[in-house]
């Protein structure tokens, strides 16, 4: 039977947080584990980085850019452009309409047209559906437009023919090569067309890719800031010695 009255009992000391930190230096544990969630965090944004680059070229575009295919015009770069941006042309049978905050071009002639130059893959008109509108021809790089409705003369077009009056968000041409594109759209009818607005995209090439390569960096990251407070918490005492992955733990064994 053990004498606890005589029993030569020492306390138990933590040790300071400078020795703690100070012995993971010297061990070299915790600069390791730190180099190694330093290194998630730079791949992760560089894959941030190209990802925009490929994804937004329109940013490096610089304002007033020109475009190639119409010499001496500008250029629409990937975002929402507004009626009046200076990069988009018409015939003289265009004016500016103003309903409420609203402006839009419109034309009330048949076969007025607009054209513009634009950088992306895809792009969409803003436009007013409603009974005073009707068919409008649409052609991408001088061509109709495959997955739009077409006439029997194989023209493109939409039709804005509508009970209500209202502005709408219509999907012109998607899946576009990453380059420049000429854009031309025609009113068909006697009706009037209003134009709010034209919104360029630059969707990202594969970005199933891009998505597999962030969710692997995403747990990569995750694995090692774990082990980074693990290994902190276990200097500590705060967790059990067993604690954390085992491939570390079997390395740092050997």
């Amino acid at each position: 039977m053990v004498d606890m009255d005589n029993a030569d009992i020492k306390p138990i000391t933590r040790p300071s947080t400078y020795q703690v930190l100070w012995q993971m230096l010297d061990h070299h544990e915790l600069p390791l584990r730190m180099l190694g969630a330093a290194l998630g965090v730079v791949l992760l944004l560089v894959l941030l980085t190209v990802n925009l680059e490929i994804r937004l070229p329109g940013v490096h575009l610089p304002e007033g850019a020109r475009s190639a295919i119409r010499p001496g015009q500008l250029l629409l770069a990937p975002g929402l452009h507004g009626p009046n941006d200076p990069a988009i042309t018409t015939t003289p049978d265009w004016f500016t309409q103003r309903l409420n905050t609203e402006t839009a071009l419109a034309t009330n002639s048949r076969g007025g047209k607009l054209s513009t130059s634009f950088y992306g893959t895809q792009v969409s008109l803003i436009a007013r559906v409603g009974p005073e509108a009707g068919r409008v021809y649409i052609q991408v790089d001088g061509a109709p437009v495959p997955s739009l409705s077409q006439d029997d003369s194989g023209n493109s077009y939409i039709n804005l023919r509508d009970e209500d009056a209202v502005n709408e968000t219509i999907p012109i041409a998607t899946g576009l090569p990453h380059a420049e594109h000429t854009l031309e759209i025609t009113n068909g009818s006697a009706g009037q067309l209003a134009i709010s607005g034209i919104l360029v995209d630059a969707a990202t090439p594969f970005s199933w890719a891009f998505a597999l390569m962030y969710a692997v960096l995403v747990i990569l990251l995750v694995g090692v800031v774990r082990e980074v407070l693990i290994a902190i918490a276990r200097r500590f005492q705060w967790f059990p010695p067993t604690r954390g992955l085992i491939l570390w733990r079997r390395m740092r064994s050997e």
